[in-house]
Formats: structure tokens, sequence, C-alpha cells
């Protein structure tokens, strides 16, 4: 049995795997620690968030009212829980004279098998490059297609959730440790008395 790739597939799939790489970077980072810079986890969350609203509007003429609901409530839902997880879980330090946080893997790892889970729906039962950046059909979907495309937004909104959580929990755990101010060094051992 043989696969003929098209070009687009073979861009797609680069794609894909370098964002497994930069994620996978990421994530190896995160569970040794990285710099707390609230202002660049601000905008990632920003624009993920942005992507998928811009996605989800490309798909407008073709779901129903309902679908948009869910895809709401599971973003809302995923980032209250990913920010109560990631407070409890979540190590702020104070190192090379720079706060730094430290997170397990689970919920990076997660967002990544949910990132890939997507697009293997997009790409295998839809058949729709999701990086073609073209626009959709503006014909409603009906049966397999309607749920398919269901679960891939409701699959987004679920890992843009997950991120705007992780980035929450660490800034609301960043904020505290900056209230308490950063450890004082330890004083030197005084010289024995003669």
């Amino acid at each position: 049995m043989a696969v003929s790739l098209s070009t687009n597939d073979v861009t797609s799939l680069v794609i894909v795997a370098l964002f497994v790489v930069i994620v996978g970077r990421r994530i190896v980072w995160m569970v040794r620690g990285a710099p707390v810079r609230p202002e660049r986890m601000f905008a990632v969350a920003g624009l993920y968030t942005a992507i998928f609203v811009l996605v989800i509007a490309t798909s407008l003429s073709q779901l129903p009212l309902w679908s948009y609901a869910v895809d709401g409530a599971v973003a809302v839902v995923a980032a209250i829980g990913a920010t109560i997880v990631v407070q409890e879980r979540v190590v702020i330090e104070w190192r090379n004279d720079r706060w730094y946080y430290r997170l397990g893997v689970a919920i990076p790892v997660l967002y990544l098998v949910l990132f890939v889970a997507r697009l293997a729906l997009d790409f295998v039962v839809l058949g729709v490059d999701p990086f073609a950046f073209a626009s959709p059909s503006t014909a409603p979907l009906s049966g397999i297609d309607l749920v398919t495309v269901a679960v891939v937004d409701a699959l987004f909104a679920f890992s843009t959730g997950l991120l705007v959580g992780r980035t929450t929990g660490v800034y609301l755990e960043y904020r505290k440790k900056v209230a308490a101010g950063p450890p004082t060094p330890a004083a030197p051992p005084l010289p024995p008395s003669a």
C-alpha cells in the first residue's frame, strides 16, 4: 500500500513536527525550571486564544450555535481546572537573581496530545489540511462530519483553556512569591572569637 503525499501535506507535517519539537522543548524547560516572564506567558496565551477564536469563527456557517456554547464552556472549565492544579503543583523559586517556575509534565503533555489529536482528526477523518489557510466550505455540516468538527473544536477549546489556566496559575503563585520578596542570602559565618 503506497501512500502519496502532496507538497501541502509534507509542508503541514513539517509544521506539526516543528510545533511538537518546540512544545517538547518547552516541556523540558518547564520541568527543569523556566524564568517567570509574565508578559511573555500572557502574550503566548493571548495569541493562542486569538488563533482559537479565529479558527472557531471560520466555521460559523457550518456548525450549530450550541457547539460554540460547548466550546466556550470547555475552555472556561479547562482554564479554571488548570489554574487550580497549577497553583497546587507549581514551584516558584529564586535562583540566579530571578524568579523561576517548575511545573510537572502532566499539563504540557496533555496540551501536546490534544493538539496532535485535533490535527489527526482534521487530517484523517475530515481530510482537511488545517495549515492550508483556506476558508472552509460554507455548507452546514451534518452527521459524522458535524460531530467530528465539534469534537475538533472542543479539543482546541480544551487545549486553549489549559494554556490560559497554566499561565494564570503560574502568575498567581508568582505574585505571592514576589509579595513576600526574594529570599535573603544566608549571612556568612562569624569568625571564631579569640
